[in-house]
């Protein structure tokens, strides 16, 4: 889980979080997630087996908007999962939500498709043992999550 701190440079015209800003603090729960695996956490990485060509990149995005989010003191939460892992790629879905009680506020939903890409080529690359190994710490239930 990420908090996300509104700051008022987030704010729109009406002074409603821009959507755009949703992007962000789903950027920051992925990069907190699963950044070091792409070489962009301080310290070493997880792995021996790490390479500095190793990356990621977002092959789909799609999130739901489900209600405005306004300037305020307390930061939001985003819950991150794993959803699907493949060869090459793996599916995470995002709530942003409210903190809190046991059915949480949601502000937007999210799913992205991830995909492991050597930085050099930029081409697509199978999932190493390590990253799968990680990812797989986060993966869902079946069942769970879903909707």
């Amino acid at each position: 889980m990420t908090a996300c701190q509104i700051r008022w440079l987030d704010l729109d015209a009406y002074r409603h979080v821009n959507n755009t800003v949703y992007l962000r603090y789903l950027e920051q729960a992925r990069i907190e997630m699963v950044g070091f695996l792409a070489g962009l956490a301080q310290g070493p990485p997880r792995s021996a087996d790490f390479e500095q060509t190793d990356g990621f990149v977002i092959a789909e995005l799609e999130i739901v908007y489900r209600r405005p989010l306004v300037f305020r003191p307390e930061p939001v939460q985003v819950q991150s999962w794993v959803t699907h892992l493949g060869r090459t790629s793996w599916s995470m879905r995002h709530r942003i939500v409210d903190p809190g009680p046991d059915d949480p506020l949601e502000y937007a939903t999210a799913t992205a498709r991830m995909v492991a890409i050597d930085r050099v080529s930029t081409r697509p690359r199978p999932l190493r043992d390590y990253e799968r190994g990680f990812l797989t710490e986060f993966l869902e239930p079946a069942g769970v999550g879903s909707g």
